[in-house]
């Protein structure tokens, strides 16, 4: 004999589980795009491959070109723009012009005279 009451509960909470289903795998996939597009430099398109197009998408994310910067010595990827140093082959990088005009900028302003107040 069957309860009325656990097969209506039954039939009333399987949409609710199939709702709370694909809401953990959408989110699931989106992290795992996230993390593969991390690995390629760029971790919010991964995220949206992994959103939209699920296990595709990742696939796709991983087939991205890779966008960090690289060293000129070993061809490494940098972990950061500004990197001191290479963690491949542990060489020290070459100033950027922005990072060589700064410090120019930085030299003149310490030659400029100083002013004393008497």
């Amino acid at each position: 004999m069957s309860d009325p009451f656990w097969s209506s509960l039954a039939t009333s909470a399987e949409p609710v589980l199939v709702f709370l289903g694909a809401c953990v795998g959408i989110w699931t996939s989106t992290n795992i795009g996230r993390i593969i597009g991390r690995s390629r430099g760029d971790e919010y398109v991964g995220g949206a491959f992994g959103f939209f197009l699920g296990p595709l998408g990742w696939t796709l994310a991983a087939c991205m070109k890779d966008s960090r910067p690289r060293c000129p010595y070993c061809q490494g990827a940098l972990p950061a723009k500004n990197a001191l140093a290479c963690m491949h082959c542990t060489r020290e990088l070459p100033k950027t012009d922005s990072e060589q005009s700064g410090d120019a900028q930085a030299e003149a302003k310490s030659e400029r005279p100083r002013w004393t107040i008497y």
